[in-house]
């Protein structure tokens, strides 16, 4: 998918702020794009893999950033950039209807900013490697991880290794 747009900063001090650091003022494009596959390996067992990514013009705002899909040892905030890749690969077992348990590797690489302004580093990998157990009974769904990071610990927040998700969901 490309995007093209026009940030138009209309605050003086934050458009004196941008000139001098990430000069995202003006018209910009992003192209995003995925590689996704799903493969039956057996009747209780299938694999998916997903690859996916964005490349960008110039430096973006915030709102126009990527991030990783599923980077799951890690906050949801930590993988934020101009451009990168992620990838993602998961091998599940279904050992009941309602109850299938997988493992997964996620690995990606982010530019923090296209045309780098600070003297730090620009980029940064990320891996984590985990286990899960999902389903759905009735118009339930769960999914739940337990994912360790391969990698460096993380900034955005709070660094927990192994890192623990519940999700609960409700279909009506």
């Amino acid at each position: 998918m490309t995007t093209i747009g026009h940030l138009n900063i209309k605050s003086p001090s934050a458009l004196n702020i941008d000139r001098l650091s990430a000069k995202s003022q003006g018209n910009f494009n992003k192209y995003e794009w995925k590689l996704s596959r799903q493969q039956r390996l057996g009747e209780s067992s299938w694999f998916t893999g997903e690859l996916y990514g964005q490349f960008s013009s110039k430096n973006l705002d915030s709102a126009e950033k990527f991030s990783f899909r599923q980077m799951r040892a890690y906050p949801a905030a930590e993988g934020l950039g101009d451009q990168g890749w992620g990838a993602s690969i998961n091998y599940y077992y279904q050992f009941l209807p309602f109850i299938n348990t997988f493992l997964f590797h996620d690995i990606g690489h982010i530019q923090q900013n296209k045309n780098a302004y600070l003297n730090e580093k620009n980029s940064r990998s990320l891996a984590s490697t985990g286990i899960g157990l999902a389903g759905s009974y009735q118009h339930w769904d769960y999914n739940t991880t337990l994912a360790w990071r391969n990698t460096s610990a993380a900034k955005s927040d709070t660094d927990r290794s192994p890192r623990f998700a519940f999700q609960i969901g409700w279909r009506f």
